[in-house]
C-alpha cells in the first residue's frame, strides 16, 4: 500500500464520515471510520457489526459511548447515531457475526 492508501476517505453514501480501509474478504470487513463533529451517522449491519469508539463519543438511541467504549449490533441491525462535538474515531468491524456460533445450551 502506498502512503495515500491509509489517508481517510470520504464516504460518499455518508455525510461527515471518513474511511480508513484496514481488512476485506469474504467473511468480514474492517474500517476505521472518521466522523466529523455533530455528524449524523447511519448504519444498515445485515451481517452484524461491532463498533469500539477509539476517539471521541457519539449517541446512539439515547446511550452515550465515549472513548473505550464498544457496541455490538445484531444481525440486520441499524445504527442511528450522533457524533460528538469532537467528532469521532471508530473501528468498525462488520459482516462477520454471520459465521458465530449460536451459544450452547
Amino acid at each position: 500500500m502506498t502512503e495515500t492508501e491509509h489517508e481517510p476517505q470520504p464516504d460518499p453514501t455518508r455525510s461527515g464520515v471518513s474511511i480508513t480501509p484496514l481488512h476485506r474478504d469474504s467473511r468480514e470487513e474492517v474500517r476505521l471510520e472518521h466522523w466529523a463533529p455533530q455528524a449524523q451517522v447511519k448504519m444498515q449491519v445485515p451481517g452484524g457489526a461491532e463498533v469500539l469508539v477509539l476517539e471521541g463519543s457519539f449517541n446512539d438511541n439515547g446511550d452515550t459511548l465515549t472513548t473505550w467504549s464498544w457496541l455490538r449490533l445484531p444481525i440486520g441491525g441499524n445504527l442511528n447515531a450522533q457524533a460528538g462535538p469532537k467528532g469521532a474515531r471508530v473501528w468498525v468491524k462488520t459482516g462477520h457475526l454471520h459465521f458465530v456460533a449460536p451459544p450452547q445450551q
